[in-house]
Formats: structure tokens, C-alpha cells, sequence
């Protein structure tokens, strides 16, 4: 078994099963517990079940509370082939003060999804700023934003991100944006294609040409 799903109670209630081969993996919480914590006897656990050192991709629900920057550390240092996660940007900002973790993660993650319907990845300058020192060896995104401009930064400050999926918030003229943003990007490698979904959202994928040396 490549892809697993596990709920919340059966890491904490012993498990008869092991799972060796997993690289994709998925946590969920029981309907019964509200906002559950994701702590060390979580990780203890869930390495009696899962073998952590195959693992490639975590998907964490966003209904769950990662208890500290260490225990998110944690699972970052027993998964070294871990490269994909998908994760609510708000349990990420609030542990980039862990200066190891932040190392782990320029290191580690090249792809992360962070969308969230109705809830903007970014609210403030300096949460977008920080994000992309943090994720600077960033290859593919996956985001919500609400501010043309905040798009146009995360292009620039990227330098190895080569698949942006955005979703952008209230376009009233899309005829209007693909024109604006075409000639923002001209500068750039890149080819775009716009999905209108709603009055409200709009879904944008970039593809970017990089020249890495």
C-alpha cells in the first residue's frame, strides 16, 4: 500500500496493522473530538503503524492542532525523503520562530499546498515576506489570494517555484486582469491558463520557466 488515511483515534488506540511501504499519507480527525492535538505520542504512535523513512507526502487535516514547533520538527527529521506536504499556512507561520524547523523546511519541501477556501494564505505583508525566505527552494504552490500584488511578489521571490495554482479572490473584470497580468509577467518565463469558477474565486495556473544553475 502506497496511500494511507489515518484517523486521529486509531494513532492514539494501539493498531494491529504496519504499513512499511507508505509514501503518502493522510491524517484526519474523529468527528468526535474538536480541534485535536497532533503532539509527540501522536508521532510515537504513528510510527508503530507507518514506516516514516518512505513517506514523500503528508497531507494534515486543517481541523487539527500541531502542539509545538518540536513535534513538528519531529516528524520532519523522521521522514528525510518527505517533500510534499499540505498543511493550513496558519500552523505553518505560527512556528516559524523555530529557526530548525524553518532549515528543515527550506531544505525538505519543494511542493506545498496551503489552500483553504474563504480564508486568504496571506493576510499581511510581512506573513508573505516571511514566507517566501522560509520556502525559498520552493518548486510547485497551491494558495488562496486575495491581493494581485501578493501573486506578482510570490513570482518574484520564488526563484525556484515552477508550478504556481492560485486562487483568486472578487475578479470583476477578468478580461481586464489576464490583460494586467500578462504584462506584469512579461518578464518572465511563464505561461498562465484562468478557470472562472465563480463570481467569487477564479483559479489561476502558472507555469514557469526557470534557468537553475
Amino acid at each position: 500500500m502506497k496511500n494511507l488515511t489515518l484517523y486521529h483515534t486509531t494513532i492514539k488506540e494501539s493498531c494491529e496493522y504496519y504499513f512499511p511501504n507508505v509514501n503518502s499519507l493522510t491524517i484526519l480527525p474523529s468527528e468526535k473530538y474538536y480541534k485535536p492535538i497532533l503532539g509527540a505520542q501522536a508521532i510515537k504512535s504513528l510510527k508503530q503503524i507507518v514506516n516514516l523513512l518512505n513517506l514523500k507526502h503528508l497531507n494534515i487535516s486543517l481541523k487539527f492542532r500541531i502542539k509545538d514547533s518540536f513535534v513538528f520538527l519531529k516528524i520532519l527529521n523522521e521522514s528525510p525523503q518527505l517533500s510534499s506536504i499540505r498543511i493550513s499556512v496558519h500552523a505553518l507561520q505560527q512556528f516559524f520562530n523555530n529557526s530548525n524547523l524553518c532549515e528543515c523546511l527550506n531544505k525538505m519541501i519543494k511542493t506545498l499546498d496551503i489552500y483553504k477556501y474563504a480564508s486568504s494564505s496571506f493576510k499581511y505583508r510581512y506573513q508573505l515576506e516571511e514566507f517566501c525566505e522560509v520556502f525559498s527552494n520552493l518548486e510547485e504552490l497551491k494558495c488562496n489570494i486575495d491581493q494581485a500584488k501578493d501573486l506578482l511578489y510570490l513570482l518574484n521571490h520564488l526563484p525556484k517555484l515552477s508550478i504556481l495554482k492560485a486562487y483568486l479572490w472578487s475578479i470583476k473584470d477578468h478580461k481586464y486582469f489576464h490583460s494586467w497580468f500578462k504584462k506584469a509577467t512579461r518578464k518572465l518565463n511563464l505561461l498562465f491558463h484562468m478557470n472562472y469558477i465563480d463570481k467569487r474565486e477564479t483559479e489561476l495556473f502558472v507555469w514557469i520557466g526557470r534557468n537553475i544553475n
